[in-house]
């Protein structure tokens, strides 16, 4: 008895070594650079929390989607003086009658408040209120000085600061929300007093696309973002509609207006820099294969992680074919298929090229080898944040990839960054999607030598798929916590 306990001790102990030494030799063999984990929960952007709070709706919104899109940029203001209120109806109608019949009224008055002249106007398109500012010496803002009015110097998210507050819409019924007098909400004004930037109604402003929409209304159901400073619709230029309105803006002070001056200076506007922008939005965790969900949402948010540089190699994947315990399913996923082939596509023809991304791997087959390498896929987050600590500008496009190339081609020389992130392959995540037929798809990210660059090259590209599937566009590479 004493012999067999002994003989399974040894056969435990020497199969603990085997694994142990198995796993720290494939992570020695794995070069990797230790960088910061930008998606620190303790220290996120106010927007990548609003962000992170509402992906299901954003998936469904593309107006939000585009608006969250917009790279940051610097605007020069100075000398600038905006309304401090939306053109009223009482205001445009005297402009309608001085024309003497050439203008066309506002259809504010086709619904139940024409009355209620102190309320903005509605109604009119794009046209019609650039030819009203004219009128008085003004012009209609564009969407940057716009959204500099909104944002000011110190660059808030809303035009009041940075946490949301619906203390516009007060009434259950959105008319009401729309006709508010001018500054009722003074909680939700700037702080020089610019009123109803986001209530009331949206505003016509001009863009390089001619007409643009900026600024919620009280018919809006996306407040927390339709509010947001940097948020925009575009329209056609001939829309009438209820629910927009619009202000002028004047490049020198004029007498009988109600206007402000923008304080002078350079204003951020757009999506800030600080925000990790995690755009791809139908990331949501359900009850359905919850075992999944649990082992691919990795809790582990450190400040710093080690990334490996490269994609795995033809090489690396070897050594971890030719791994016994490997066949033993010893680092699977639970869910994983039974009889389930590591192998990848065309493997003889791969192992020719032993320094090329390995592919045709299946999203099984990377997660088993990043434990076995002691290491596991990164979230789509993570790679998101690496994505744009390695580019020196998150927009600046790359030279395309004319096919498929050793991992060390895709550094350049004086490289000491995360390599092939854009290229090469594209790349396994841990990140989950469920579809609305409630399948698991899993998230990859990245371009490939077979998609062109400009297509792929916003950090916050993504795509889903199978975790069964397999490509020769598609390999991994592994984090280490």
């Amino acid at each position: 008895m004493k012999n067999n306990i002994f003989f399974i001790l040894v056969i435990f102990v020497i199969f603990s070594l085997v694994i142990a030494i198995s796993t720290m030799s494939s992570l020695n063999d794995i070069p990797t650079l230790n960088v910061k984990n930008l998606d620190n929960r303790f220290n996120k952007h106010y927007l990548d929390v609003i962000i992170d709070e509402n992906r299901s709706y954003i998936s469904n919104n593309p107006n939000i989607r585009k608006s969250l899109r917009q790279p940051e940029v610097e605007v020069n203001i100075k000398n600038k003086y905006i309304h401090q209120c939306e053109v009223t109806q009482k205001e445009f109608n005297q402009f309608v009658q001085n024309s003497q019949g050439r203008e066309n009224r506002s259809a504010t008055f086709s619904h139940k408040i024409s009355g209620k002249l102190s309320s903005p106007v509605t109604g009119v398109n794009f046209l019609q209120a650039q030819r009203y500012c004219d009128s008085i010496g003004g012009r209609l803002p564009t969407h940057y000085e716009w959204e500099a009015a909104a944002t000011g110097i110190e660059r808030r998210l809303y035009p009041w600061g940075n946490s949301f507050s619906n203390d516009d819409n007060p009434y259950i019924d959105p008319i009401l929300n729309t006709t508010k007098s001018c500054g009722k909400v003074i909680s939700t004004s700037t702080p020089i007093n610019v009123h109803d930037l986001s209530g009331n109604v949206s505003e016509w402003v001009v863009s390089d696309q001619s007409a643009m929409i900026k600024g919620g209304n009280g018919f809006d159901k996306d407040s927390i973002f339709s509010s947001l400073n940097l948020f925009y619709r575009t329209a056609n230029p001939k829309t009438k509609s209820k629910q927009i309105g619009f202000r002028c803006i004047f490049d020198n002070v004029v007498q009988n207006q109600d206007i402000i001056k923008i304080p002078d200076g350079n204003y951020l506007v757009g999506v800030p820099k600080q925000s990790l922008l995690a755009i791809p939005a139908s990331y949501f965790k359900s009850e359905f294969n919850s075992s999944l969900l649990t082992a691919s949402d990795p809790k582990n948010h450190s400040t710093s992680l080690q990334f490996s540089v490269y994609e795995i190699t033809v090489d690396q994947y070897h050594r971890f074919l030719l791994d016994p315990l490997v066949h033993l399913n010893l680092f699977s996923s639970g869910n994983q298929p039974k009889n389930h082939s590591y192998t990848p596509l065309d493997w003889k023809t791969q192992l020719l090229s032993p320094s090329y991304p390995v592919r045709g791997v299946d999203w099984w087959s990377a997660h088993a080898f990043a434990v076995w390498a002691g290491g596991r896929l990164p979230s789509q987050d993570e790679w998101t944040n690496i994505y744009i600590q390695t580019l020196n500008h998150v927009y600046h496009a790359p030279d395309t990839m004319s096919g498929i190339q050793e991992v060390s081609a895709t550094c350049s020389s004086a490289s000491t960054s995360i390599c092939g992130l854009f290229d090469n392959v594209s790349e396994w995540t841990s990140s989950v999607v469920i579809t609305p037929e409630g399948a698991i798809e899993m998230i990859y990210k990245g371009g490939n030598f077979r998609i062109p660059t400009e297509q792929t090259l916003d950090p916050h590209y993504m795509q889903s798929i199978s975790p069964h599937y397999r490509a020769d566009t598609l390999g991994f590479r592994v984090i280490f916590p």
